[in-house]
C-alpha cells in the first residue's frame, strides 16, 4: 500500500512539473531564444554524452581508453570536426568501442 501511494504521488508530482513547464514555456520563449544563450544550447548534446561517459568510464575504464584516444586523435588531426559533428562521431565511436571490447574480451583482458 505504501509503495502504491509513493508511485501515485511521484506520478502526480511529475505531471504537475510537466504542466508547469508547458505553461511557462510561452512566456520564457523570448528569453530562451536570446542570442546570448545560443552557445549554451549548442553544448547540450556533448554535455549529456559527457555525463554518460563518466558513468561508463568509471565502471569499465579498460574499454573506455580506446575510444577516448580515437576521438582525441581525430579531433586533433582533423580540424573540420567540431561540436556540430557529434551526431556522426557518436555512432563511429560506439562501433569502435564494441570492436575493441570484443577484442579485449577474446584476449581475456576483460
Amino acid at each position: 500500500m505504501i509503495s502504491t501511494i509513493a508511485i501515485a504521488t511521484s506520478s502526480i508530482v511529475t505531471t504537475l512539473i510537466i504542466v508547469a513547464g508547458v505553461l511557462m514555456i510561452v512566456p520564457l520563449t523570448p528569453l530562451l531564444g536570446a542570442p546570448v544563450l545560443q552557445p549554451a544550447f549548442q553544448q547540450i548534446l556533448p554535455a549529456l554524452f559527457g555525463g554518460l561517459g563518466v558513468a561508463f568510464v568509471s565502471k569499465n575504464w579498460k574499454i573506455a581508453v580506446a575510444p577516448v584516444i580515437l576521438m582525441l586523435v581525430l579531433f586533433i588531426f582533423v580540424p573540420a570536426l567540431n561540436s556540430g559533428t557529434v551526431g556522426l562521431m557518436v555512432p563511429v565511436s560506439a562501433l569502435f568501442t564494441i570492436v575493441v571490447a570484443r577484442i579485449l574480451y577474446r584476449k581475456g583482458v576483460l
